[in-house]
């Protein structure tokens, strides 16, 4: 883990979130803010958007300047009466954390890569040795010698050539997920000329020769032969599909690159033998709207993670490597109940040797079947929790029965193992340290179903501290939720939710149609036309857990970020009166708007997840839950909305003005506050820091809301 320096992490979190604090919700007058009516007109309904003018992709207007300052100062004074419990929370987080270096390796051929962090340098150095016993170490790269002037440096990948002489990496110095590619020779030493920019990912050929690239900008796939200058590198690949998005990959055997093009709902993909890197890249299979594959390789065939012939829960088909795109046929068939995990992200499909290792899901439960390709018996690793997440780490060699892993609970640390497929032995390789001590025995997770008003029963994963829970009796809460893009909420484990367990506070998470718990169709219900279901699950759940005596209105907070968001935007407007305190993270809340700019990033992509405005249908029914567009002149609780004014993500606008149009309607006298961070995306210490001054900071005003503190 890396090591930074804590204490002054907690001088630098304290000194930002409480500037200008004063007594205790004495913040004074409410930042005004400026009403200018913009109009705008489609489908026959007129638009009036008062708060339009918040809106500046440049971040230099000085009216939008003059009320960020404006609320940061209003907000620093309302959170004056909790620096002492804020500072006590950071103090906690910030203590939990391990200075101890114990990175994990991973083998790549006869040799096995790691990275770590000295106590007195920022950045972590990657390093390799030989496999065997009294093998020197080789330091491969040492980020913090090529850092530089930059105040911020992110490398978001790191790609050992196969003959293992050179190492590609892409890097971005501006926070705006814009990367460069840079080359290291570790015969030399240096750094060689070859560049590209912007780039998204890398891949290099099985000969070493050539670096294929994923162009942002383009979103074209190009191949760069080595010493040669960027302008001379081929496209392979034009991409110009709405909403689609190019990738590259090696198969695990290293004998075929693949080139995919992929959107929510559909995509193709092309190979080239990994040993002809000059050649001719082959299609696979032609994009058809609603059928998704993913390749691999085994043998001499093709394999095929699939819905196709309507197989929701997905299936694999193979067919010879000869003649790729005939003659499919079944090798894992489709089946109702168990779903092989896949999205664009993560497919469950892994191919060694002699072995398939299969992620699968029933009921939300993950299963890791391993089938013997030689002996055809298969068996399944049997997990301590049924709700868990997985992650199989590089694993890039195929001849092993040996597969590495990372396992995690809600409440088990991310524990290393190594797994014998043949003999079926774990050995742990390592667990996360928790300065200070963890006992996962002292916290407990239940799952609880809601039942919706269609009958659908909506899963939430409960957390709490044995010693703290009394069952029956309402006790605060936080309550928490996504329901976009198919994501399943994972069933990650993180140190900050102990300053909440600890005092007495249970976390829920709504898993909430829209989301990715029950695969597919659980995307599909909550998704475009049936995207409804994603706030009346939210208030199904919250509704659920005070009838049963878990929580009460008057106890409960309800939190999500991002997309999450939404929901929680949406379900503040529709009923505010479940909850105690509201807390968003830099949400999309101005949906509607968002999704009929066209020069919007990502904007083609997301009318696949929520729907065109073009089309007249689906613009109505955004409009219906769009939080900015449904803000009322009702009571609503306290509400806490975080913004990072340089984020790329989610422009800082969408809070802005939201929190406006709020302050405009409401007719309660309830705290309303926006954080407006005005720092530029940070990495390494930096980064550090402002994740556990954001995580506190909402924690202390969760806890002063529910008046824990």
């Amino acid at each position: 883990m890396r090591y930074f320096n804590k204490y002054a992490v907690i001088a630098i979190a304290v000194l930002v979130i409480l500037a200008g604090c004063g007594d205790k919700h004495d913040a004074g007058q409410t930042p005004l803010t400026m009403r200018i009516p913009h109009d705008r007109t489609l489908h026959g309904d007129n638009l009036v958007d008062n708060y339009y003018w918040m809106q500046d992709t440049t971040r230099t207007n000085k009216d939008v300047l003059a009320y960020v300052v404006a609320e940061n100062s209003y907000a620093g004074k309302a959170l004056g009466s909790i620096k002492d419990l804020n500072e006590e929370i950071l103090r906690e987080m910030v203590d939990r954390v391990t200075t101890s270096d114990g990175n994990v390796s991973d083998v790549i051929d006869n040799y096995e890569y790691y990275a770590k962090t000295a106590k007195d340098q920022k950045y972590p150095v990657y390093c390799r040795k030989k496999l065997g016993p009294d093998t020197e170490e080789e330091i491969v790269l040492n980020v913090n010698e090529i850092v530089g002037h930059h105040q911020y440096f992110q490398i978001k990948e790191i790609e050992v050539s196969p003959d293992h002489r050179y190492i590609a990496f892409t890097v971005d110095t501006l926070g705006r997920q814009m990367y460069s590619v840079r080359i290291k020779d570790t015969k030399t030493g240096g750094f060689l000329d070859d560049t590209a920019y912007p780039v998204w990912t890398v891949m290099w050929s099985g000969d070493s020769k050539y670096l294929f690239y994923v162009r942002t900008d383009e979103n074209a796939i190009y191949r760069h032969r080595l010493g040669e200058q960027s302008k001379n590198d081929f496209r392979l690949f034009q991409e110009n599909g709405e909403g689609f998005f190019s990738g590259i990959k090696m198969t695990r055997d290293k004998k075929f690159m693949l080139f995919t093009t992929a959107s929510e709902t559909s995509n193709e993909s092309y190979y080239l033998k990994a040993n002809n890197p000059a050649g001719q890249m082959k299609p696979i299979r032609f994009r058809e709207e609603g059928v998704k594959y993913y390749t691999y390789h085994h043998g001499d065939k093709f394999y095929y993670l699939t819905n196709v012939d309507g197989a929701e829960n997905f299936k694999i088909m193979s067919a010879s490597d000869s003649s790729p795109s005939k003659n499919w046929t079944d090798f894992i068939e489709h089946r109702d109940s168990v779903s092989i995990v896949c999205d664009m992200s993560v497919q469950g499909v892994e191919f060694f040797d002699n072995y398939l290792l299969l992620q699968e899901r029933s009921n939300d439960l993950l299963k890791i079947l391993v089938i013997d390709l030689v002996s055809g018996n298969d068996h399944y690793i049997d997990f301590p929790s049924d709700y868990c997440t997985f992650t199989t780490g590089l694993n890039a060699n195929s001849d092993t029965s040996v597969v590495r892993f990372r396992y995690e609970s809600l409440i088990t640390p991310p524990t290393v193992y190594d797994y014998d497929m043949g003999t079926r032995e774990f050995k742990e390789i390592k667990v996360q340290d928790i300065s200070g001590g963890y006992d996962p025995s002292e916290y407990a997770y239940e799952r609880l179903e809601a039942r919706a008003d269609d009958g659908t029963m909506i899963p939430i994963s409960l957390m709490y501290k044995k010693d703290k829970y009394i069952d029956g009796s309402p006790t605060p809460m936080l309550l928490q939720a996504y329901g976009s893009y198919g994501t399943r909420f994972p069933a990650t484990f993180t140190t900050y939710r102990l300053s909440l367990l600890d005092r007495g506070i249970p976390i829920a998470v709504a898993h909430v149609r829209g989301g990715g718990v029950h695969g597919k169709n659980w995307h599909e219900q909550g998704r475009l036309l049936n995207k409804m279901n994603t706030f009346t699950d939210l208030i199904t759940c919250a509704e659920y857990l005070i009838a049963e005596r878990i929580t009460s209105s008057d106890k409960l907070a309800l939190f999500s970020r991002g997309a999450g968001g939404l929901a929680v935007g949406g379900v503040l407007n529709m009923r505010p009166d479940l909850f105690a305190v509201g807390i968003l993270d830099n949400p999309k809340v101005d949906i509607l708007n968002y999704l009929m700019d066209p020069q919007a990033p990502g904007v083609k992509f997301h009318h696949e997840e929520w729907g065109n405005p073009a089309i007249e249908e689906q613009y109505h029914y955004i409009k219906s839950y769009d939080p900015y567009q449904n803000v009322k002149a009702q009571s609503y609780p306290p509400i806490l909305v975080m913004s990072d004014f340089y984020g790329m993500r989610v422009g800082y606008w969408e809070t802005a003005k939201w929190v406006a149009k709020l302050r405009e309607m409401k007719t309660d006298d309830n705290l309303l506050l926006i954080r407006f961070d005005m720092a530029y995306p940070q990495q390494g210490t930096a980064a550090q820091a402002k994740y556990f001054r954001d995580w506190a900071l909402k924690f202390a005003f969760l806890l002063d809301a529910l008046d824990e503190n």
